[in-house]
């Protein structure tokens, strides 16, 4: 009797031994999972902060460039001169290396990482030790818009963290952070002679915003009945379809959306075209049912049809690969937002004069 008491006894030491055992382990993987949130909240704030910063200095850059493209040449060289050498050759001078890597990726890289407060470590070391895949070099700003819509300044920044705890956790989280703000911009900035007399042979290699601004304005004066006033978010309304038209235009052979041998990078292409289709959603809304027309009228606008014009440069219409690519994802994206996107072939890029 006694033996078999004893037994029990030891029996009962050995549950509360297995539920002490059990309950260290899960109380130290929610510990882990703890700090490893709150790494992330860390990176996230470091990072966030330093969007912040630079979309509002980027701001004051466009004000400035605008404006000293208004003033003499004299004055206007003085005031280029204490513009950062990266600004001021995108928005100026746009020189071959900035254009092949990307003018908005490159300007929003560079100005982020001045913002970037870490104390004395070193920027990358102190990202890859908090599990930043690839360090400063793992953050893209390929989805940035600098004055694409000719008004806002828009940081995005997409990356992914290594979550490693011990072997109880091995996670990869991709992380997009954004910051947006207004430029300061003069109300009566215009960009002159745009096209006529483009200084680097191509519309293609031009920045962003004058490149958008061009083909807008093309697409517009061939559908002038149909053109929408500028500032509301679309480009043309066709009234007898109940359809608005949103219009962008994509260098596909940016290193961005293609390799060195012009194979496009699909994700890349998705993630860009995925922010136009959620930015017409966004400016529809805003709409309260009625656009002005640039003749003045004002039109009723009711459960519109969507659409956006991509307008890409026109040695892609011959490449087989990119074209599937874009029809591929135009196709995924028309199932998910319910708008449509359609691809319009203008000018050459990939001349070498």
């Amino acid at each position: 009797m006694k033996s078999l008491r004893h037994l029990n006894l030891l029996s009962e030491e050995g549950l509360y031994t297995i539920e002490a055992a059990f309950t260290i382990t899960i109380f130290t993987a929610f510990f882990i999972m703890l700090l490893s949130i709150i790494t992330i909240m860390q990176i996230e704030s470091v990072v966030g902060e330093a969007l912040n910063e630079a979309a509002l200095e980027l701001s004051q850059y466009s004000y400035a460039v605008t404006k000293a493209e208004e003033m003499d040449f004299s004055i206007g060289e003085q005031l280029f001169e204490n513009l950062p050498l990266f600004i001021r050759d995108t928005f100026v001078k746009g020189t071959d290396s900035i254009i092949k890597m990307g003018a908005n990726e490159i300007i929003c890289s560079e100005i982020v990482k001045e913002k970037i407060n870490v104390g004395d470590e070193d920027i990358d070391n102190w990202l890859k030790r908090k599990g930043v895949v690839d360090g400063y070099d793992g953050l893209h700003f390929f989805l940035s818009d600098i004055l694409g819509n000719e008004k806002d300044i828009d940081i995005i920044v997409v990356y992914k963290v290594q979550v490693e705890a011990f072997g109880l956790i091995d996670k990869t989280l991709t992380i997009c952070q954004r910051a947006k703000t207004a430029a300061w911009l003069p109300c009566n900035v215009e960009f002159a002679n745009i096209g006529e007399e483009n200084k680097h042979g191509s519309i293609w290699q031009e920045t962003n915003f004058i490149r958008g601004k061009y083909f807008v304005a093309q697409l517009k004066e061939m559908y002038l009945k149909q053109a929408v006033e500028s500032g509301q978010g679309v480009d043309l309304f066709f009234e007898e379809e109940n359809k608005l038209i949103s219009i962008f235009s994509m260098n596909v052979f940016a290193t961005s959306y293609s390799d060195k041998d012009f194979n496009p990078k699909k994700e890349n292409i998705y993630l860009q075209l995925e922010k136009y289709v959620k930015d017409i959603n966004a400016d529809i809304k805003k709409l309260s049912g009625e656009v002005v027309m640039v003749d003045g009228s004002v039109r009723r606008i009711s459960n519109p049809e969507k659409e956006i014009l991509i307008v890409v440069p026109a040695e892609a219409e011959t490449m087989e690969t990119m074209n599937k690519t874009l029809f591929v994802i135009s196709k995924e994206l028309k199932n998910l937002y319910g708008v449509s996107i359609k691809y319009v072939y203008l000018e050459e890029a990939l001349n070498e004069e």
